[in-house]
């Protein structure tokens, strides 16, 4: 296990400025949806706008463009071209990856689904230097499927798996077993993904990825980068439903987005680690006043506020 330290208080969002506008609090563009899954789309975007983000796009299949732009007025939506069955073309891959690179952060997964078409455009995103890029869903799925992809990553990564995606992504970077323990996976994991390929970079002159983050969802949430983790305490079991993901890949886009215009040093750690701890308090919140039972994403999106707060 490499040597990681626990980190136990995590950054706050700094005071806004009264004279601040929209462009330093970072644009978010959130790649996704699909035919029958455009509401995962919707769902990130509207988190990443109640989560402080100055502007939202979202570049979905032309074919759901529709539904996407009605289900919300305060975000942007890019048609982009779409496969027979609804998701997204490589053809709109030139398109995607400019419109990537003038955004803060890039989301790419909710309701996406997987594809060679998708997974050509995951193939070209982590290979683009400069770029901040979160990936979720089946965003992680089309990752596993690209050979040898740690040797192609060239941006700044953040990955948000829950248990069955983390067991995925395990094989494709190693053929032993995964650890039973969740921490020993992810410290193996990171440690292998931020070093791969260093060659004879001094511990000062580590590359773009290095820095990249694993984010284990599940019971106690683990967030762990290069040199330290952070173990989430707050949840509870009525957010284990679809489309509780989105949320929260909603949530870290917008704070990476305004962490990294802040300049704050391991904006992708503290973004992600104060976006599972509200993400979280969000949830306690929604099943206090709606049940475990009965919550859905949408209460807890509607609990944001009085978290940030």
């Amino acid at each position: 296990m490499s040597l990681m330290i626990q980190v136990e208080n995590i950054q706050k969002l700094p005071a806004r400025a009264d004279e601040a506008y929209k462009n330093q609090f970072g644009r978010v563009l959130i790649v996704g949806g699909s035919v029958g899954m455009s509401g995962a789309a919707v769902l990130a975007g509207r988190a990443a706008l109640r989560s402080g983000a100055g502007l939202v796009n979202l570049a979905v299949p032309e074919r759901v463009y529709i539904p996407v732009a009605a289900s919300e007025p305060c975000y942007m939506v890019s048609p982009m071209s779409s496969t027979p069955d609804g998701k997204f073309d490589r053809s709109s891959l030139a398109e995607i990856v400019s419109m990537a690179r003038k955004a803060d952060v890039t989301a790419l997964g909710p309701g996406i689904g997987v594809s060679d078409d998708v997974r050509v455009v995951v193939a070209n995103l982590i290979a683009e230097k400069g770029l901040r890029l979160l990936l979720d869903a089946d965003g992680l799925n089309c990752l596993c499927r690209i050979y040898n992809w740690h040797k192609l990553l060239k941006c700044e990564l953040i990955l948000t798996p829950h248990p069955g995606e983390m067991k995925r992504l395990w094989k494709s970077q190693f053929r032993e077993a995964m650890p039973d323990d969740r921490l020993e996976t992810v410290s193996k994991f990171v440690s292998h993904v931020n070093t791969t390929d260093m060659g004879t970079c001094s511990v000062h002159e580590f590359p773009e990825h290095a820095n990249s983050v694993l984010v284990l969802k599940g019971h106690k949430t683990i967030v762990a980068g290069r040199e330290k983790y952070f173990i989430n305490n707050t949840g509870n079991p009525g957010m284990s439903t679809g489309g509780s993901g989105d949320v929260l890949t909603g949530m870290t886009a917008a704070l990476w987005a305004q962490f990294s215009q802040a300049g704050s040093k391991d904006a992708a750690f503290n973004a992600a680690a104060l976006a599972v701890n509200l993400h979280g308090k969000a949830g306690d919140l929604a099943a206090e006043n709606m049940g475990q039972v009965s919550m859905t994403p949408v209460d807890m999106i509607n609990h944001l506020s009085e978290v940030f707060k």
